[in-house]
């Protein structure tokens, strides 16, 4: 009997041996999945953070990047001079500013005399004062005038006093067309558009000298 209860308990040592591995590999599995799995959840949160982020900040990009549509109502075809004859003071006072010491410099040297740097100084200034004032006739002359897809903003792109392209973007609504009602005339070299919201502020439109590009949507902003 002893012999058989030892087989006995051997027997029964090995299968709880047995249950015992089986439970540790068990368990060992389990944790080792619960890590992958752990692990792959935090590598997608990681990769699926920025890919949004990039996202919202490429969809804000885009929509803020959207520029109004223009179309062309109204060109002057002889802007390009007016902008060449505004900058012509400019360079008549470079002229002078560098001409008067050169001169100076010259009669001190006895080169020329005193009168010839007098007459070098009247025809300089003279000049100048007298491009000035013409220049005031082409000041804000309008070369071109755009209108938006809604129809409720111009464009105006006009000469400034210095010869160069300045644009004014303006409501419709605050355009004063009162002078459309008069038909411009051959002794009509320009016609003032007037904004009510600024009364000190005129742009000069040359009708007799431009092109409408779009007849019914200048008629439309500005009358017939």
């Amino acid at each position: 009997m002893s012999i058989s209860l030892l087989k006995r308990t051997h027997a029964i040592g090995k299968s709880l041996i047995h249950i015992t591995k089986q439970i540790n590999f068990s368990c060992t599995y389990s944790s080792c999945a619960s890590t992958a799995l752990l692990a792959q959840s935090t590598t997608f949160a990681r990769k699926s953070t920025p890919a949004s982020l990039n996202y919202a900040t490429t969809a804000t990009t885009s929509a803020a990047g959207v520029t109004p549509q223009w179309t062309t109502i109204y060109r002057l075809p002889l802007i390009r001079l007016a902008a060449g004859f505004q900058r012509l003071k400019i360079y008549q006072g470079l002229l002078t500013t560098l001409a008067l010491p050169i001169s100076f410099t010259l009669s001190q040297f006895g080169t020329i005399t005193p009168n010839s740097v007098a007459i070098v100084g009247v025809i300089g200034v003279s000049g100048l004062m007298t491009l000035t004032l013409f220049s005031l006739l082409v000041r804000n002359v309008v070369g071109f005038i755009y209108v938006n897809d809604e129809l409720n903003k111009v464009k105006l792109a006009y000469v400034d006093f210095w010869g160069k392209r300045t644009d004014a973007i303006v409501d419709i609504d605050d355009l004063n067309v009162d002078w459309a009602k008069l038909r411009p005339t051959a002794f009509n070299l320009y016609q003032k558009i007037r904004l009510y919201s600024d009364k000190t502020k005129a742009f000069k439109l040359m009708l007799n000298y431009g092109v409408i590009v779009e007849p019914e949507t200048f008629a439309g902003i500005f009358g017939e």
